[in-house]
């Protein structure tokens, strides 16, 4: 059995669509093994990229230790 759910699009309109599929993967750009620096937090210098499931990005810093951000709300900044 499929599970459909209405919305309104651009017109204003309702159109079914599948409620089993969510909304696309948040691409983050991010993979593991990859250095990092969170823009608003730079004392917690350089991190390392741990693991990207979803948008939780897990990453060890070196002055914080390991930390999970949200990527939907910080864009950490890939260090060369």
């Amino acid at each position: 059995m499929q599970a459909f759910a209405r919305r309104a699009n651009p017109e204003g309109e309702l159109e079914r669509m599948d409620a089993t599929k969510g909304p696309p993967p948040l691409f983050t750009g991010l993979e593991p093994g990859m250095l990092v620096r969170h823009p608003g937090a730079p004392d917690w210098g350089v991190g390392q990229v741990q693991s990207v499931i979803g948008e939780r990005v897990t990453v060890n810093f070196e002055h914080a230790g390991k930390q999970t951000i949200r990527a939907d709300r910080v864009s950490l900044e890939i260090v060369g």
